[in-house]
């Protein structure tokens, strides 16, 4: 992966987030520090090097938020417009707890038959809902979706509605009702997420099981030297990961590695504050080279060892020491 191959870029543009969801990234212990005080991307420096990178291979930008909500971004729509100027196209991913009907309306006519959005939608009822968007409304949901999709007749962006398999679900039966709500004309695309290799170790029952099953398997073969390449989602789609600090690493997955990790402290991964604000159109050299050294080091070592990269590589966990999908029964 080198800057100049680049296709794809996830913005993390904030560290913060209007709901609590317990499985959270955010609501980890030990980012607690990180995420008290709201902090946010610079408009002009990131837009400056999106610019610069759109010279090169640049063609999607990702919206989505490992620890925030990105619609809280103070020039989100702003962000959009720039976006849509260099011809980029986006995808988002929202809670849609956000703002007006208004907003939303706006943003429908920025987005093109190119980009997509996802509104995160996790029950049927209020009751149900709030169990995991804790601080969420579901009424509201439906009406920013509504105003959302009224405009969007027009436009007609990839609209997904997104519900995730938690155990307390009468799966097939609450998704149904959950498009009976949102969608009873069935004009939407409509994804089921499973928790499996994100669900935390300490909670019982089978999803617990089948994490602890995996990282025996992963730490045995890792012990004895098996060289482990997962099918990895960045190198295949050329895509990386900005976080709210402005650091370009790997993707989510590794975001607490390199967070706390001694590469940071010792100023090793690349930064888009090192760049300058000026008219020119590339990058200097010494950026593109540290850009390039960091992550042919990491793709080159790191990822065939790292336990958390083969851990929540979904095609690995599911296929290669063939676990269950967590919604099997444990025998």
């Amino acid at each position: 992966m080198y800057l100049e191959t680049l296709e794809k870029l996830d913005i993390e543009l904030t560290n913060t987030c209007n709901l609590k969801c317990p499985y959270c990234l955010k609501v980890k212990p030990s980012l607690k520090e990180f995420v008290k005080n709201f902090q946010e991307l610079d408009y002009e420096v990131l837009t400056s090097f999106i610019t610069k990178l759109k010279k090169y291979k640049l063609k999607e930008v990702i919206l989505m938020g490992s620890l925030s909500e990105p619609t809280l971004y103070p020039k989100f729509l702003d962000l959009i417009r720039f976006l849509k100027g260099l011809n980029l196209t986006i995808h988002i991913s929202s809670n849609a707890n956000t703002h007006n009907e208004e907003w939303w309306k706006e943003l429908a006519t920025l987005l093109t038959c190119k980009d997509s959005i996802i509104f995160s939608v996790d029950g049927s009822t209020q009751q149900i809902y709030k169990k995991y968007r804790i601080g969420g409304d579901l009424e509201k949901v439906k009406k920013h979706f509504q105003a959302f999709c009224s405009v969007q007749k027009e436009n007609y962006s990839e609209v997904y509605l997104q519900t995730i398999d938690f155990p307390w679900y009468k799966c097939d039966e609450e998704y149904e009702k959950i498009k009976e709500l949102f969608d009873p004309n069935k004009e939407y695309k409509f994804q089921r997420s499973y928790i499996k290799n994100y669900y935390p170790e300490k909670e019982s029952g089978k999803l617990a099981k089948t994490e602890v099953f995996f990282r025996k398997n992963i730490e045995s073969k890792i012990k004895s030297g098996t060289s482990l390449k997962p099918d990895c989602y960045v190198l295949k789609n050329k895509n990386l990961y900005m976080t709210y600090l402005g650091d370009i690493i790997p993707c989510g997955v590794v975001y607490e590695k390199y967070l706390f990790g001694s590469e940071r402290k010792e100023g090793k991964i690349p930064n888009i504050y090192e760049i300058n604000i000026d008219s020119s159109e590339t990058f200097s050299q010494d950026f593109i080279l540290k850009f390039n050294s960091f992550f042919k080091e990491h793709f080159t070592q790191t990822i065939f060892k790292n336990y958390e990269c083969l851990r929540r590589c979904t095609k690995l966990y599911s296929n290669m020491f063939y676990i269950r999908n967590p919604k099997e029964e444990d025998t």
